[in-house]
């Protein structure tokens, strides 16, 4: 467990942002010791209706939790209810509509993440097969209506549900409907942190545009390649997209931190009076919420989860914007991000010519939004750039890796 110095009975603005910064730090690998993850969402639906699975009820999602624990070491409870399972190779958790999410150990090998998914796919969707069920691999819900979908009995949702009617008008999409494939990436310290997270800032809209698989929205054929980008452009503009200080000249560990501790808190964990604990509505900012709490713990970590940027820092980074994808697509994506980010300088020397602003990712986001892969972005062709960004990852793969990078990208008809 991380954990940091004491520090004053009151802790100050300063304190609250050097515990984030030393966690941050804490975070960096060694170069040679550098590893990648994988979080896959996927709904459960009927295979005849294709409506959504629910929590409760005869054959839900709760139910299948419980036939799955044989396979699992621990499970995760919250306010009474069981919403994840969690072993030494794979985690199992919930996002808010009852999406599975199956997070995979992180690793320097790509083919060993995919084995591991492939074992727990292949286990989960034996049992939905036996309930005329499936795990679906999509953006977006295929028939359900987002305002038909019952949120997880989760205080933290309800909370967020909350607040989100007030920042936009996305979040019940984005909470009920969604479904990702997030990959994440390690740093050896924090000039490659700033390096990576701002690349990856930059690739944002083309990330998302290889990654587009959602042809349904609100029951009715998709248009937009780029709709999860729509979606989240409107939740919550404070903590969502890319953080304002991202291309600034001071850019840091600290600058994030920041970014974190000037949002609403949304909601606190506080202990009753029967000396649980239990969230209750916040009114105020993270920083005020944290100055009590001179010492890191779990609140500190509450608050990195209730930002919802296109690329996230943890202990390590996470970039958001892509659709959940089958198999071959999901690895194919991995691939992609290991080549790229394998090697920095070669990254950095073929983005030398892109614009670093939020203005300018803002409008590739439009392009794409409005012609897709007749878009221009960044001042070229966006196919062009796919193409220039395939061969670079490509570049630094070795044979069974660029393999599994070209083979799952083939729709598209890239070279």
């Amino acid at each position: 467990m991380f954990s940091i110095q004491k520090a004053d009975p009151m802790s100050t603005t300063e304190t609250i942002i050097k515990n984030y910064t030393d966690f941050f730090a804490a975070g960096s690998k060694h170069p040679n010791d550098l590893k990648y993850g994988l979080e896959a969402e996927h709904f459960i639906i009927d295979k005849d209706t294709r409506k959504a699975v629910t929590y409760f009820g005869e054959n839900g999602v709760l139910q299948l939790l419980n036939e799955l624990k044989p396979h699992f070491i621990s499970e995760y409870w919250t306010d009474g209810y069981l919403f994840g399972l969690i072993n030494d190779e794979a985690e199992l958790s919930l996002e808010p509509g009852s999406q599975l999410e199956i997070s995979i150990t992180a690793s320097s090998d790509i083919a060993e993440i995919a084995a591991i998914y492939h074992k727990y796919h292949c286990i989960i969707t034996s049992i939905l097969a036996s309930r005329n069920q499936e795990l679906l691999s999509e953006g977006y819900q295929p028939a359900t209506l987002v305002n038909d979908i019952e949120l997880l009995p989760k205080k933290r949702y309800t909370f967020m549900n909350g607040h989100f009617r007030s920042t936009g008008n996305r979040g019940i999409n984005m909470m009920r409907g969604t479904a990702s494939c997030q990959v994440v990436l390690d740093y050896f310290n924090e000039k490659d942190f700033i390096s990576k997270y701002q690349s990856a800032c930059i690739l944002t809209p083309l990330f998302a545009l290889i990654s587009s698989n959602s042809p349904i929205f609100e029951a009715k054929p998709n248009e937009n390649p780029l709709i999860r980008t729509e979606i989240w452009r409107g939740v919550d503009p404070a903590r969502c997209g890319i953080p304002p200080a991202t291309f600034a000249p001071d850019f840091s560990f600290r600058k994030y931190a920041e970014y974190i501790i000037g949002q609403a808190a949304i909601f606190e964990i506080v202990e009753s009076k029967s000396n649980k604990f239990e969230s209750i509505k916040s009114e105020r900012k993270v920083d005020e919420v944290l100055s009590v709490k001179p010492v890191w713990d779990d609140d500190y970590l509450l608050y990195l989860s209730l930002v919802f940027p296109d690329v996230r820092l943890r202990q390590y980074i996470e970039i958001r914007v892509t659709d959940s994808m089958p198999a071959p697509q999901t690895f194919a994506y991995m691939a992609l991000i290991k080549g790229l980010f394998l090697d920095m300088e070669c990254l950095n020397k073929w983005l030398a010519k892109f614009p670093r602003s939020i203005e300018a990712i803002t409008e590739a986001g439009d392009a794409l939004m409005e012609k897709g892969m007749g878009a221009i972005v960044y001042g070229e062709p966006v196919t062009d750039l796919l193409n220039q960004m395939i061969e670079l990852s490509l570049e630094q793969l070795n044979q069974k890796e660029s393999e599994i990078l070209k083979n799952g990208f083939t729709r598209y008809g890239l070279n």
